[in-house]
């Protein structure tokens, strides 16, 4: 069942969906799984910020595979796309745990340029890589929002929340989401690039107070990051939870007390049906 499906077959269920959204956000600050009974209590959320990339979209074909299909095309050789898959994977862990956490839309491209020319053998031929790469990422047809962003998203706007986005990316980012409907719904998108920091930065988060007109603690932000996303945000004051989409166990990867603090799920959806006045709501 796709998004547009699911939301337009519950329609006549969007005043329960409001009200199991606001009780959703009226969240305990301790892990949870589908076999917690009760894990909701009172708060005063007003504001949901969720990060972008891997918790309401992907790349589509994955950054791997286009990587891949780029360089094999422009680079002048083969590659292997283990390889590219590691040396992506390396590096962004590298810059999350970087504290130096400023940045600007040079520093971003800055950046991506000199992952690619990592990647690339020919030195003449990183420019062409780089310019297909940066250009193929910033288009909205090269991204899919997951299949519980719709439906939660109206659920959450139904039940008068705010929705923001606030994510580490560049100007890039604005693109895509005004070309996806699905993120129609949101209100304001904070990227890194644009106000000078990137998460986990305290500052970030600042800022993502002041252009919501709220305190840290009216705050649910969401996402699929424990270090940039979830500790960054906790640290803040915000209430969090941590969208797992790659399908770790509940608790398997949770060091500090602060991630052991976050909501944990593998779906947005899912946080829904914990509620037993929403689920069937959910399933109509």
């Amino acid at each position: 069942m796709n998004d547009r499906c699911y939301v337009s077959e519950n329609q006549r269920h969007q005043p329960e969906l409001a009200l199991a959204c606001l009780k959703l956000l009226s969240v305990m600050t301790k892990p949870i799984d589908a076999r917690d009974t009760n894990p909701i209590v009172g708060s005063l959320i007003k504001v949901v910020a969720f990060d972008a990339v891997g918790t309401l979209i992907y790349a589509e074909p994955s950054v791997s595979a286009t990587y891949c299909r780029v360089l094999n095309e422009l680079s002048g050789g083969p590659v292997d796309e283990a390889f590219v898959r590691r040396v992506l994977g390396m590096r962004l862990a590298e810059r999350s745990s970087h504290e130096n956490l400023r940045t600007n839309e040079i520093t971003e491209r800055q950046y991506w340029y000199d992952l690619i020319a990592e990647l690339v053998p020919d030195a003449n031929r990183v420019n062409a890589c780089f310019d297909s790469l940066y250009l193929h990422f910033g288009i909205a047809s090269n991204w899919r929002c997951y299949n519980d962003v719709a439906g939660t998203l109206s659920a959450l706007k139904s039940a008068g929340l705010q929705l923001v986005l606030a994510s580490n990316f560049d100007e890039r980012l604005n693109a895509v989401c005004a070309g996806l409907e699905e993120l129609q719904g949101i209100s304001s998108v904070i990227i890194s690039s644009e106000v000078g920091w990137r998460k986990p930065a305290p500052t970030f988060f600042d800022i993502v107070c002041q252009q919501t007109n709220c305190r840290p603690e009216e705050i649910l932000f969401v996402g699929d990051d424990l270090i940039n996303d979830i500790h960054g945000a906790k640290q803040a004051g915000m209430t969090t939870a941590w969208i797992d989409r790659k399908g770790e166990p509940p608790g398997a990867i949770f060091g500090s007390a602060d991630e052991r603090a976050a909501i944990s799920t593998h779906q947005m959806r899912t946080l829904l049906e914990l509620i037993p006045d929403a689920s069937g709501s959910v399933a109509g």
